[in-house]
């Protein structure tokens, strides 16, 4: 199994020539493009990545796309249909995976989506087999969330994007949803952190105070324990979110990163750490190639 980050909570997973993007983001905002928008709908954002990434979508071609939420960065409508296009242009019959929606949400799918494309909503513990890979829905702390899996016979990765500690927002303690990834054995957890604050303002022009948005880097080192998966890399903190209701702030990332580690050595001594670059790649029990440049896990 091949895995290159992408940006943000980007992946590409990819094993026998059959491909996987979940979450894909690769055009930040532009003065030219300077707004985002989920095929989802919801609200739009001015979205920066940090770093941005290098990599190029015109090389991607895949076979399945996977979508956790209808946010503008991690399901952007000019991103997945100009990969929709290029991957039927090869001949192939590309098929996209998201969360149940409701009815606003299915009618911008609708509008946002080409014809012709296999659009399909999973809910928890569902599966479908595609190519080598096994992929499966599993429950969400946040709604019309989903965590992914994705398993073939060389390895196995579970993708977790935005996920709050715990469903009820006032316990800071972890969701019994994350215990039950445990028997999963994943060769690797992408998971989101950072304690993103919303800076908020009403329509009353009130300030409005919340709790971190999702999983601090501590709550994260807690939650990776819970899963207990052989490595980890953190995702969803390379970005700068400009919301029409509230600014999303996220620490820098070596900040969020250092804390993250500091947690993580002392509470899951044997489960390795890694810090995430655009285009870094990794590979689970394959044989490196000088087409495969990757960490070996």
């Amino acid at each position: 199994m091949f895995i290159r980050f992408i940006a943000h909570a980007g992946l590409y997973v990819e094993e026998n020539g059959f491909s996987v993007l979940i979450d894909p983001w690769f055009f930040d905002s532009t003065p030219e493009f300077p707004v985002i928008e989920s095929i989802g709908g919801g609200f739009k954002t001015i979205d920066f990545q940090i770093p941005k990434t290098q990599e190029k979508i015109e090389n991607y071609t895949p076979d399945i796309i996977l979508v956790s939420h209808f946010h503008p960065h991690h399901s952007p409508v000019r991103d997945v249909n100009l990969l929709l296009e290029q991957s039927k242009r090869v001949g192939k019959e590309v098929s996209i995976f998201y969360p149940k929606t409701n009815d606003g949400m299915e009618e911008n799918l609708t509008k946002n989506l080409p014809l012709g494309i296999s659009r399909n909503f999973l809910v928890p513990d569902e599966s479908v087999v595609a190519g080598p890979f096994t992929i499966t829905a599993k429950s969400h702390t946040v709604p019309f969330h989903l965590v992914w899996t994705v398993k073939s016979n060389t390895g196995s990765i579970i993708h977790i994007a935005d996920g709050a500690l715990n469903k009820d927002e006032s316990r800071r303690e972890v969701d019994p949803v994350w215990r039950e990834l445990k028997p999963l054995h994943a060769d690797f957890l992408f998971l989101t952190s950072g304690g993103h604050s919303d800076r908020i303002i009403t329509k009353e022009g009130v300030r409005k105070i919340v709790g971190p948005g999702v999983v601090t880097a501590v709550e994260a080192a807690k939650v990776v324990q819970s899963i207990s998966p052989k490595n980890v890399g953190l995702i969803g903190i390379y970005n700068h979110s400009i919301w029409k209701n509230r600014v999303e702030y996220v620490p820098p990332t070596s900040q969020i990163e250092e804390e993250f580690e500091w947690a993580h050595t002392w509470l899951s001594q044997t489960i390795k750490s890694f810090r995430l670059r655009p285009g870094v790649t990794f590979l689970i029990g394959e044989e490196d190639t000088d087409k495969r440049i990757g960490i070996l896990l």
